[in-house]
Formats: C-alpha cells, structure tokens, sequence
C-alpha cells in the first residue's frame, strides 16, 4: 500500500471545503449572526449599530475569499 490513506483522505477533504482557517472564519461570523439574531437587546444602542457593521464587514470579507478559492 503506498502512502498513508488518512493523510490521503484527509488532503482529498481540505480541497473540497476550502482552507480550514477560511472555515474556521465562516462559522465565527456565522455565530455572530446567529448571537445578534437570538440576543438583539444585548446589542443595542450605537455599540449595537458598529458591531453590526463590523459584521457585515466580516461577512464580506469571507464571502470574498470563498468566491476567490477554487476547488481542485
């Protein structure tokens, strides 16, 4: 058998989902949507609407880099 097939399955894996620290930001932002849709109260006020921008960045920024990456 030639190779390690873990190794192997786990490569096959990493270039069908993309880069894992690329996931990794996805499901934080995603999370932070997830916070701000459940909790809205505890985001209210000025501090409330900056945060929401700031997400709103993040998610932009993600969404950016999955239309860039490209599967192999």
């Amino acid at each position: 058998m030639r190779g390690d097939p873990v190794r192997a399955g786990r490569a096959r894996r990493q270039r069908r989902r993309g880069p894992d620290a690329l996931s990794a930001r996805a499901c934080e932002t995603l999370a932070a949507c997830e916070a701000i849709r459940f909790e809205p109260a505890a985001r209210g006020g000025s501090a409330g609407a900056a945060a929401a921008a700031a997400l709103v960045e993040q998610g932009r920024a993600v969404l950016t880099e999955l239309a860039r990456w490209k599967p192999t």
